[in-house]
């Protein structure tokens, strides 16, 4: 692939951390005003074009009122951190904005079985608790992972996309560095990045106590500190890291690999809203009998591809 492609790939993604901070408002199909304060909001299409079929939400019953205003107002609000590819990320060949990603292809999908239009909320991923927990979303999709921290303070739902549970979570050093940094010890006294609010982060602090654990807003800026000298690793997931590294040919996946086991991620919505996560856990189930969240995340690689980012299968 032509350098010049890798370059303006790479630089879609440094993009989603700038996109999401600006005023103006960048929708799939057209401008929208913003659904939150704090971020850029796009709305797909009025369209089904997920092939849900409309769920029939007479019998859900749960507390909160959240769904019901959902169906009223036609729209159902989904906060993401679109730096996280191949779950949620930003493609601009078109022109356009557009937040894509296998985990955007979930969030369309709730949004066609619930029968209303979907509108994408992007923010910094420190910033998706606060905006589900007082309620300025719906629902958050940004590569959750269960946590009893997130249980407490947000009503999450079932276990969704286990595709990745052999890959786990890992450490992305430049590649110059690869044979030096091979064991936990090999990391005491470097400085390693994770996102703020993430796993990775939690994991960084457990597991390598003494490294200098400093977290960051956005995993593109992070890769872009470890490539100028200013940080010798970041944490990060597996799936993604091969995604990174497919786009930054000077990174590579350090040998050593955090212990960690996980069954899947789940869907953040307000505490208490049980009545919207019961219809929301009814389309999970759905994703998950009929296997389609490998689908969309064998298309979000596929598109990475047709982007300049050549990924290992």
């Amino acid at each position: 692939m032509k350098k010049s492609i890798k370059f303006v790939v790479a630089l879609t993604f440094v993009l989603a951390t700038m996109l999401t901070a600006c005023s103006g408002n960048t929708t799939n199909t057209e401008s929208s005003k913003s659904a939150s304060k704090t971020s850029a909001a796009s709305t797909a299409s009025t369209a089904n074009t997920s092939g849900a079929t409309k769920l029939d939400l007479s019998s859900i019953t749960g507390e909160g009122d959240k769904l019901d205003k959902i169906l009223a107002a036609g729209v159902i609000t989904c906060a993401t951190s679109p730096d996280f590819a191949p779950n949620e990320f930003i493609d601009i060949s078109s022109g356009e904005t557009k937040y894509v990603g296998c985990d955007m292809d979930l969030a369309q999908y709730i949004a066609d079985s619930l029968g209303v239009k979907l509108e994408i909320v992007p923010m910094k991923f420190d910033a998706i608790k606060a905006a589900v927990t007082t309620g300025q979303v719906d629902m958050a999709i940004a590569g959750l992972a269960y946590t009893e921290e997130r249980a407490k303070n947000m009503q999450l739902s079932d276990l969704f996309g286990n595709t990745d549970a052999d890959e786990g979570q890992g450490i992305i050093v430049l590649k110059e560095n690869v044979d030096k940094l091979k064991t936990a010890d090999d990391f005491n006294g470097k400085t390693i990045l994770a996102q703020n609010g993430s796993v990775q982060l939690d994991l960084t602090i457990a597991q390598l106590p003494k490294a200098t654990c400093t977290p960051i807003a956005d995993v593109n800026n992070g890769a872009m500190e470890v490539m100028t000298g200013q940080a010798d690793g970041i944490t990060i997931d597996l799936a993604v890291a091969k995604v990174m590294i497919n786009t930054h040919k000077n990174l590579a996946i350090s040998d050593f690999k955090f212990e960690y086991e996980t069954k899947g991620n789940v869907i953040g919505c307000t505490k208490g809203e049980t009545k919207l996560v019961n219809a929301i856990n009814l389309v999970v189930k759905d994703v998950n009998d009929k296997g389609l969240y490998k689908q969309w995340k064998d298309k979000a690689v596929e598109l990475a591809k047709s982007l300049g980012v050549e990924v290992d299968n």
